[in-house]
């Protein structure tokens, strides 16, 4: 079914085999990782109903990816965005860890009207739990505002427990700015849920001392509660 004339059924295939753990099949997929735009995403389509649950596989695809994305070198980085949204959709610290890398590599450019930086922290939101909590840790280091929004909205990027307590911890820290705070509070009222978090956006809203930033708070509190 792999060498149907159809590509239709050749993509159902794929995706049915690799889900069983069909050798030929992974390989097939993983070969797949380096053609174009329609077989890369069909290939990640396959393999991400199992990458989940087995690191080894993962760990294959990202190697495959960053080759893949190493190879592009010659082409501007506005030609490689395929392959690194193949590497943020690979559940794995060292996928976060890659596209983190590129991204402080490429500052100063843009990519689809975002800065780099933000473009591809965008795409590593999407490499796991595991892959966002390493980007909470890039945060005890970085110092740029705009990167440390980028962070933030990264690691937030779903409404789950991590985000949850990674705002609780971040937002308490009164050494932080308090413009930072007052994003991190917005992301907190994205994330819920209301009985957490609009008791703290209430307190920040007398405990800074800033007026804009105040009435900000106080913005919030209206607009969500």
């Amino acid at each position: 079914m792999l060498e149907h004339s159809s590509p239709e059924v050749r993509t159902y295939a794929l995706r049915s085999l690799v889900h069983f753990g069909d050798v030929a099949a992974t390989n097939r997929a993983l070969s797949q990782l380096h053609g174009g735009t329609r077989a890369l995403q069909d290939a990640l389509v396959a393999l991400m109903t199992r990458m989940p649950d087995e690191p080894e596989l993962s760990a294959r695809v990202l190697s495959e990816l960053e080759t893949r994305y190493e190879l592009e070198s010659h082409r501007p980085l506005s030609q490689r965005l395929a392959s690194l949204k193949g590497i943020g959709q690979v559940p794995l610290a060292a996928a976060a860890r890659k596209l983190r890398e590129i991204a402080l590599e490429t500052e100063g450019l843009e990519l689809e009207s975002l800065r780099a930086h933000e473009w591809i922290l965008i795409q590593a939101a999407n490499t796991g739990e595991g892959g966002r909590r390493y980007l909470l840790e890039q945060l005890a280091s970085e110092e740029h505002p705009l990167r440390r929004i980028d962070l933030i909205w990264s690691v937030t990027a779903f409404r789950d427990d991590l985000a949850r307590e990674a705002l609780l911890e971040l937002v308490a820290q009164e050494e932080s700015s308090p413009y930072e705070r007052l994003y991190l509070a917005a992301r907190l009222a994205n994330v819920g849920p209301s009985t957490v978090a609009a008791p703290l956006l209430k307190r920040l809203s007398y405990e800074l001392e800033i007026e804009e930033v105040r009435i900000a708070l106080q913005c919030l509190l209206w607009e969500w509660y």
